[in-house]
């Protein structure tokens, strides 16, 4: 838990983001004095947003009408477009399969159980699995999420021998989803070869 000490509201022109307008100077974390190691004596960081995406060791503070032009604003923490790259700014909704996993003996026709974990800045609202590469999408159950925790997802799954390969993607409550590819939380594969 990060201490506030000082609270700054810019104006939006100033840090624009979708989300958040309040600005956090941090000297605290969890009441001891914040180390060099997670950006001591002093850290900037943006109220709901990724912290890892914020200024850390603060030596001084602009105030601009536009992003920085270091590498942690132009290659890093950044999302390819069709416009462009995209700051981001929070957790995209996204979903992994934990089992089965690659490694797991899986017999064919034995009925089994696809499970994982789907998470976002939002509630995810649905996770489909396909076992077939992506040909067909089944909806899997999702649990409840309790403030921003993980939400498990579970799909039972009768598998058909030969190589399976399993991906999951998710939504959240506003309707952004995953990506097939090319984004930081483009849809998870995973490969399984099932015993006849």
């Amino acid at each position: 838990m990060i201490h506030s000490i000082v609270d700054i509201a810019f104006p939006p022109k100033l840090l624009p983001t979708p989300c958040a307008e309040e600005v956090i100077l941090a000297l605290e974390i969890n009441g001891r004095p914040l180390t060099p190691a997670r950006g001591g004596p002093v850290r900037f960081g943006r109220a709901r947003l990724v912290w890892a995406n914020s200024v850390k060791w603060v030596g001084s503070i602009t105030a601009a009408d536009r992003r920085a032009s270091g590498a942690y604003t132009t290659r890093f923490y950044n999302d390819p477009t069709a416009s462009g790259m995209k700051p981001v700014w929070g957790v995209a909704p996204e979903s992994v399969i934990v089992s089965p996993s690659p490694r797991d003996l899986l017999s064919a026709d034995m009925p089994t159980k696809i499970w994982g974990w789907a998470w976002g800045d939002r509630q995810i609202s649905s996770v489909e699995v396909s076992v077939d590469g992506g040909g067909s999408w089944r909806t899997a159950a999702v649990g409840p999420r309790e403030g921003r925790s993980w939400q498990r997802f579970e799909l039972p799954w009768t598998p058909s021998s030969g190589q399976n390969i399993l991906l999951c993607r998710c939504t959240d409550e506003l309707g952004e989803g995953q990506q097939l590819t090319d984004a930081r939380n483009a849809v998870h594969t995973v490969q399984v070869e099932v015993n006849p």
